[in-house]
């Protein structure tokens, strides 16, 4: 009976390796081609990029969450960097096998008035959707720079 139930247990431990290295392998064809700030924004309002996604896999995929951060020098010197984030960012987007299709996302709601004239860098990251073997394991990432008003 010992003997039986190792068995049973060994089986099961395969085929869970087998479905998270088969979901993780999903996220292996997903490439994030670019992200596209605006040219310009103003301090204070709502900063949301585009984001384009490819898919060179077989089948499709489906994004589920993304990060994304934005970072500046609001006070002018060497080491005064602030960093806005990194925030978590829910988005449902299936994208078909070999193809690739972009979406807007929302990286902060309010861009800090102290980066006023100042060009911010804005970064995002997709997820891994294998929350079981690897969570939050960033699968491919990207950024862009936008100048402040």
């Amino acid at each position: 009976m010992k003997k039986f139930l190792i068995f049973c247990l060994l089986i099961l431990i395969t085929c869970f390796g087998l479905v998270s290295s088969t979901l993780a392998q999903d996220l292996d064809n997903l490439k994030l081609n670019k992200v596209i700030c605006p040219s310009t924004v103003t301090a204070g309002t709502r900063l949301d990029v585009t984001v384009e996604v490819a898919n060179e896999g077989p089948t499709p995929i489906t994004i589920t969450r993304e990060a994304v951060v934005l970072s500046g020098n609001p006070v002018s010197s060497l080491g005064g960097t602030g960093v806005w984030g990194p925030f978590p960012r829910n988005v449902v987007k299936t994208i078909s096998a070999y193809s690739s299709t972009s979406f807007t996302l929302k990286v902060v709601g309010s861009v800090p008035t102290s980066l006023k004239g100042k060009i911010a860098a804005v970064g995002v990251s997709i997820l891994s959707g294998d929350t079981a073997a690897e969570p939050n394991k960033p699968s491919d990432g990207g950024g862009c720079f936008v100048i402040v008003q």
